[in-house]
């Protein structure tokens, strides 16, 4: 048998331990339950997006240019070069190890993405209601463009779920479509993870911590289980007129 005093703080640490492991419980089944409450489209935005539409360029092969005849500048440190088309215009994709570049297939320029190309192309993609508000810069990553790198101009709608289009500085291409709805979910979805910082990382130190917390929870509760019953508890199980 556990000494009594062994006992009684084994009781009283499964008490308290209890009571956080089970405010943690409560934070799961609530915050699984609001992500799976959530429509997909509206937290990917989705359903405002404009239907992508690719196009060949109609321009003849002899006017474009070789990609061996690009700038030194364009091929140094070059991953790889596709040709495709970006409103209508043939260009070209130089890939790196720190990003992306688009080059005119025409004469050669670099393609710089303004302000003002952003405000189009965020404008183009975006369905729903609403009118564009303001043109930021920024660097990812961050929060919202946490899988993304480089410039990005955020375009931020005032529809009412707050829509927030990211287009890449480099090329032009949506990065990103953030609203209410995807903050909503970013947000439980810290909590069903207990990555507070991050938001992504489900092997993180704290929800393993917890997680053995809990197993040891259940090892101590199966132990106090055998002192918190005698054999009387059980009476109401025994077969009436049978001799003990």
């Amino acid at each position: 048998m556990m000494p009594k005093k062994l006992m009684m703080f084994l009781r009283k640490l499964h008490k308290w331990v209890g009571l956080l492991i089970g405010i943690q419980v409560i934070l799961w089944l609530s915050s699984g339950l609001m992500l799976s409450l959530l429509n997909p489209e509206k937290v990917s935005g989705e359903e405002w997006a404009q239907a992508s539409s690719h196009t060949s360029p109609a321009i003849p092969e002899s006017v474009l240019l070789e990609p061996d005849e690009l700038a030194a500048e364009h091929l140094d440190g070059a991953l790889s070069i596709s040709l495709e088309a970006r409103n209508g215009q043939p260009v070209y994709r130089v890939k790196r190890l720190n990003g992306t570049t688009l080059v005119n297939a025409v004469d050669g320029s670099t393609i710089v993405i303004a302000k003002q190309d952003a405000h189009m192309l965020a404008q183009q993609d975006f369905t729903g209601e609403g009118e564009i508000l303001s043109v930021i810069i920024g660097i990812a990553p961050d929060m919202e463009t946490r899988d993304s790198t480089g410039a990005y101009w955020r375009v931020n709608f005032s529809d009412r779920a707050h829509t927030s289009i990211y287009v890449s500085a480099w090329t032009g291409e949506i990065l990103e479509r953030r609203n209410n709805y995807w903050r909503a979910f970013d947000f439980f979805w810290m909590l069903h993870i207990m990555d507070y910082s991050g938001h992504e990382d489900i092997n993180n130190s704290l929800i393993i911590t917890v997680a053995l917390i809990a197993i040891w929870l259940g090892i101590s509760g199966f132990i106090l289980l055998f002192s918190s019953f005698r054999r009387r508890d059980f009476q109401f199980l025994s077969i009436p007129g049978k001799r003990e």
